[in-house]
Formats: C-alpha cells, structure tokens, sequence
C-alpha cells in the first residue's frame, strides 16, 4: 500500500494534478488531505481510495504543519509515502525529520510545486523556509523528489549541480472521455468581437500578465474575460460584465458554466515567472474540452505540439493566429493526450520504485 498525503492543497487546489497522479499509481492507496480537497479528488477517480481527512479549521494554516509531522512519522506498513504537495515550512520540517530518522528516507518520495520558486529570489516566509531545505539542508539529497516540467529541472540546474538527482515527472492529463466534443469556432465578422477568450484559475499578478489579456480587447475580432478566484496583485485586472470572479475556492461546475460561449482559454504567465513552477491550466483544456492560445513561453514549450494548442509568436501576430486555428479531430487530441500520459506514467513509475 502506498500512502500518500498532501497537506499544501485545501478545497480545490491541484485537484486535477493529484486526482491524475492517483489514477495513474498502481498499488492500492491510502490518501491524508484536507476533507473538502478529498471529496473532489475522490470524486475525480475511478477506484475507491482509504485514507484520513482532516476538517480545515480556523487556524488551518498553522496546524496542517502538525498533522503533516505526525503522517510522514506514521509511514510504518506502508512501502512507499508520497508526498504530493508540502508548503515551505512543511518541507523545512521533512528536511529535519529525514535529518534525524535516516530510517525514513527510503520510502519517502515528495514532488515540488511553486515552493522552488525561491529560487527565482521570490520573497516570503513560506519561500524561506523552502530555501533552508533544498538549498541549505540539500533535501533532494536526502530523498527521492521530482518536478513536474523539464524546464523547471533545466532552470535548477543552471543554478546548481547538486539538483541533477531531482527526477522529471511531466504533470499528468485528464484522459479524454467518450463524450469529449470540441465546439466548433465561428469566424468572426467584421463588426464585433466574436472570439471570445478566458483566463482562468487563480488571477494573480505577480506570476501572470493581467495586462495583455486586457490589452486584447482593443483587437477589433477579441473579446477576453477573467473567470477565477482572485488572487495577489489583481488588482490591475478590468472587469468587463461577464467576467466573474470570487474571493475563495470555486467548483468545476461554476467554472463549467462561466465557459459556455467560449472560444479559447487564455494562458498570460509573466514573461520571467514559471522557470520552477508547472502550468496546471494546460490540463483544463482537456477538462473542459477547450482550444488554449497563448504568446511563447518557455514553461509551455513541451505542450506546443498538443492539437489544441494555438502558440502565437507575438501581440501583433495574435489575431491573425487566432483566426487562422482549425479544430483538430478528436481522436488527434486523445492520441497525443494518451502518449503523454504513457510518458507520463513510466516516469511515475520510475519515481516510485
């Protein structure tokens, strides 16, 4: 039995990523989050998983990093513990506990998410903390751990060459389901903005460009809105009417209905931010059966070849891209979805042995 905890995500943070990689294990699981962030992942799978969940309260924050102490010390009976997703302060805490119980660092595997972004001199206690563990403490030393994009590795290693044991698992996608259909695009007219295009998921500025998004709508044929939870620096975002926006975590359903009459999802990330972060959007195209376009960007380089990918070289060159896109077929984008998953999968496997 492998267990897996993830005490970084609550309610429905990485639910796809987590739902994806628990599809894809084997061995029967044993699964410790928080109880609203188990109930969606659970509600993703297609077997039935045991674990523990438990309730966010007030002081969530502070006390996940006691329960997350207490699961990795509690890893006897089971033959692997995979940690899908730990805070700063939580992987400052590993570091020490692998420090002390040389025993545990066998079975312990543990995936990096935007904690590596100290890295790039992102500021933060949270980014401290990740600091004296992979840089000082040397945590990928200890254990086995991994990122989820090449790029994210290429970047370490400019860095240092003591991140050349950190593995590559490239970030699942959800396969693509018997009713998956792709809306068809109507071309625009000449008198009004007929393509329609969403930025999605958490809207903050400091790692996404909020701007050009914006700077669209002056495009005579692009209309652009923001669905998504409001997140730090948004407050330069231009609501138009039908954008919609919330303070805390939202369902796929809710998302499900802001995209109907959409065209494309807009993928903005900052020119110099996701060097040690994976872009998990990308997945929601295949989620919500959904064209992306986004401007070049080297976190989203292994993904050009996706069939519903519309790269664009440039602002200028946008519109003209955008008009010129064909749906692809359906089964064009199973078949690349299924050989990435297959890639995917092999280097999971080979992560967890």
């Amino acid at each position: 039995m492998i267990k897996c905890i993830d005490f970084l995500s609550y309610n429905s943070s990485h639910v796809g990523f987590n739902s994806c990689v628990l599809k894809s294990i084997k061995d029967e699981i044993y699964y410790v989050s928080e109880s609203k962030h188990m109930r969606a992942v659970a509600g993703k799978l297609d077997k039935p998983i045991s674990g523990r969940a438990y309730k966010k309260g007030l002081f969530w924050k502070y006390i996940r990093d006691f329960y997350f102490i207490k699961e990795v010390l509690k890893s006897g009976g089971f033959d692997k513990v995979i940690i899908l997703g730990a805070t700063g302060t939580q992987l400052f805490l590993l570091s020490l506990i692998m420090k002390l119980f040389k025993a545990k660092r066998e079975k312990l595997r543990l995936f990096y998410h935007s904690e590596l972004e100290f890295l790039d001199s992102k500021k933060g206690i949270n980014k401290l903390f990740a600091r004296f563990a992979v840089k000082n403490f040397k945590l990928s030393n200890l254990i086995k751990t991994a990122v989820l994009s090449e790029h994210i590795k290429m970047n370490m290693l400019k860095v240092s060459d003591s991140y050349a044991g950190v593995k590559v698992v490239r970030h699942p996608m959800p396969s693509i389901k018997k009713n998956f259909v792709i809306k068809s695009i109507t071309k625009a007219h000449e008198d009004e903005p007929i393509y329609k295009l969403a930025v999605i998921g958490l809207l903050r500025g400091d790692t996404k460009d909020l701007k050009t998004p914006i700077k669209l709508r002056n495009l005579k044929s692009i209309d652009t809105n923001f669905f998504g939870r409001l997140g730090p620096e948004s407050d330069e975002i231009e609501l138009s009417e039908s954008c919609k926006v919330v303070k805390s975590h939202y369902t796929d359903d809710w998302l499900k209905r802001c995209l109907e009459g959409v065209d494309f999802l807009l993928l903005s990330p900052l020119i110099n931010s996701y060097k040690y972060t994976a872009l998990g959007t990308v997945s929601d195209s295949a989620e919500f059966s959904l064209p992306l376009v986004w401007i070049e960007h080297e976190a989203l380089k292994s993904y050009e070849s996706f069939p519903l990918a519309c790269v664009v070289n440039n602002y200028s060159d946008f519109e003209a891209k955008v008009q010129s896109y064909e749906v692809p077929s359906i089964k064009s984008v199973s078949d690349w979805v299924d050989d990435w998953n297959h890639s995917s999968n092999i280097e999971l496997d080979d992560f967890i042995k």
